[in-house]
């Protein structure tokens, strides 16, 4: 993958304070340059950002990791997605991992509420 764009995703250089992100979005990366187009057999799921009175709710981030957020799912930091929403997966693939990597420091109060709970 060393020296080509792997994966497409937007990102705003003006607003770093904001989450740029507003839909949850998969990204697959090509294999190859030929015709045919195989993919790598992982992908990245792209979020809304954590941030300070808004941005993602934790409870949407454990749904994500239980791969219960449908491609296209457009954040509200108004109110969470529920199990009444269209967004929301009720029956995600079985051989879907979902890894998320992000703001580890931000993510701990979350995970430690979890705990506790």
């Amino acid at each position: 993958m060393r020296g080509r764009m792997a994966i497409p995703a937007l990102a705003s250089s003006t607003t770093s304070d904001k989450s740029f992100t507003k839909k949850y979005k998969t990204h697959k990366i090509v294999t190859g340059r030929g015709q045919s187009k195989t993919y790598y057999n992982f992908v990245f799921n792209d979020i809304m950002g954590l941030e300070k009175g808004g941005g993602v709710h934790a409870e949407e981030i454990k749904l994500a990791l239980n791969r219960h957020v449908k491609e296209g799912y457009k954040f509200n930091p108004a109110s969470h997605l529920t199990t009444k929403d269209p967004g929301y997966n009720p029956s995600p693939p079985t051989d879907d991992r979902v890894h998320v990597l992000t703001k580890m420091a931000e993510i701990r109060e979350v995970a430690s509420d979890i705990a506790m709970a």
